[in-house]
């Protein structure tokens, strides 16, 4: 019984995938992006990769640690054009990593 159930289960999904063609055309309808209409198309994006460099002061001696490294990253803005030249934004967005050494001077 066990075997029938299997073949036939087997047999519908292969006359379900040949049903299809890669040619037909979908049966949903598209929805199409009204980025214009929401009054905010255009965009911002910037880079972010330069050398860094600031002090630490050590919780264990109170000893300044004069820290050297870069940060990267990038920086989204969405909204209307004049809004963006202005320096705002209705949608922003900062990703950033800063990955630094630091150096303590033993004397």
């Amino acid at each position: 019984m066990r075997t029938l159930t299997l073949t036939g289960a087997a047999v519908l999904a292969a006359a379900l995938l040949t049903a299809c063609d890669g040619t037909d055309a979908p049966t949903a309808p598209r929805i199409q992006p009204r980025v214009a209409d929401a009054g905010h198309n255009a965009a911002d994006h910037f880079k972010v990769d330069e050398p860094i460099a600031f002090q630490l002061q050590s919780p264990c001696n109170g000893e300044l640690v004069d820290m050297v490294g870069r940060e990267t990253g990038q920086i989204n803005s969405v909204d209307k054009q004049e809004n963006l030249d202005n320096g705002n934004a209705v949608h922003f967005e900062h990703l950033g990593n800063v990955v630094a050494t630091g150096t303590v001077m033993i004397g």
